[in-house]
């Protein structure tokens, strides 16, 4: 049975091959046949996957590769079966199939068989319910054989390539609701140098309080990144704050041109280690980290994310942050440290814009800007 799955798993690799245009579709069925990518949130753990989907009229067959705390190149070479080194505590890679019914612009996926590539991974095969709507989006709830909840967004290959019409006015913040519904929601600042010809990078941020907002405005007009906050995410259960993040990254990516290799994570205590958490969650996508106030609740984020620590004179975690500073430091990792003269709280506005900066510079090759200038 495992001979099989991993074959199975390594045809997988070779699934990127042409497939239907998502926008040459008219019927709901038409849509269904081809590559889907997309996000599986459940138990506050994120998981990405790609399913090659296959059938007619209301019938279809899928299978894919569910993995978490890898990058997609690394979760392809799991298929191949290579072990991926990975470092993300808790990692995943499983393949799986799928019996896949079509009711009018409701779709089911509903697991029926489920196989870790390297054995030890405890993984129940997964239950998608969402609707379809053109150019192939399906999103909605997940389950799994017990019934645990979640959400899912899917996506056909080539679908997000051209952003929705911007409905959001440029240098101003906005609070939207996702899409394709749901009940998440963010804040996001689009700068005035946005244009969807041009992939942009994002900076989400997290408030312990929830309610969050965009980090820097200033310096979303100095760097042209987009910049978000999220509004349900706050402290307490994780399930909320993995769901809103993903909700709120799946719906930025339907609406704008985002970078997808330079996404940025900052927040305030707990919300600085939800950002780590994140750090994790995308590796490859995830370029750099902003952590105020706390540093990590489940081990570093992969080395290659940047990270700039801030923390008060006088705050109880700055401890926390000053070791895990010396620590990545010592490590290798691309790494700063400010403290600044207050306590547990969000630092200055000057703090902020030296972080995002610094993050510019070092993960982008961004220049400091020219104070001279107005």
């Amino acid at each position: 049975m495992l001979a099989a799955m991993r074959s199975t798993a390594i045809a997988l690799c070779c699934m990127l091959c042409p497939v239907i245009a998502a926008g040459d579709a008219g019927k709901p069925a038409d849509l269904m046949s081809g590559v889907w990518h997309g996000t599986l949130t459940a138990g506050g753990t994120a998981c990405q996957m790609f399913i090659r989907v296959q059938g007619s009229g209301q019938a279809f067959g899928g299978q894919g590769i569910v993995w978490h705390g890898l990058t997609e190149d690394q979760a392809q070479a799991a298929a191949r079966g290579q072990k991926p080194q990975a470092e993300v505590p808790g990692w995943l890679c499983v393949v799986q199939q799928f019996a896949i019914k079509l009711d009018g612009d409701t779709a089911t996926f509903q697991g029926t068989a489920v196989q870790s590539l390297f054995g030890g991974t405890k993984y129940r095969p997964d239950v998608f319910v969402g609707k379809l709507t053109p150019p192939g989006v399906i999103a909605g709830n997940a389950s799994d054989a017990k019934k645990s909840e979640g959400l899912f967004r899917l996506y056909k290959e080539g679908a997000l390539a051209k952003p929705l019409p911007l409905d959001v006015a440029k240098e101003k913040t906005a609070q939207l609701g996702c899409v394709d519904g749901g009940k998440y929601h963010y804040t996001v600042y689009v700068p005035k140098s946005y244009t969807p010809e041009k992939a942009t990078p994002l900076l989400i941020n997290f408030n312990p309080g929830g309610n969050g907002q965009p980090l820097s405005t200033k310096m979303a007009e100095e760097t042209g990144w987009i910049m978000a906050g999220l509004t349900e995410s706050q402290n307490g259960p994780t399930e909320p704050i993995s769901e809103n993040r993903d909700a709120a990254l799946f719906d930025l990516r339907r609406r704008f041109n985002i970078d997808m290799k330079h996404v940025y994570f900052s927040g305030l205590s707990g919300g600085a280690r939800a950002s780590a958490a994140s750090g994790q969650a995308y590796p490859g996508i995830c370029a750099g980290l902003i952590l105020i106030g706390a540093a990590y609740a489940q081990g570093a984020p992969p080395k290659d994310q940047a990270i700039f620590y801030l923390t008060g004179q006088t705050d109880m975690n700055k401890g926390e942050v000053s070791g895990a500073y010396e620590k990545a430091k010592s490590a290798g990792r691309k790494c700063q440290l400010v403290v600044h003269p207050g306590g547990h709280d969000w630092g200055r506005a000057e703090d902020h814009e030296a972080a995002i900066r610094w993050l510019a510079q070092e993960t982008l090759g961004a220049k400091a800007p020219d104070k001279k200038k107005p």
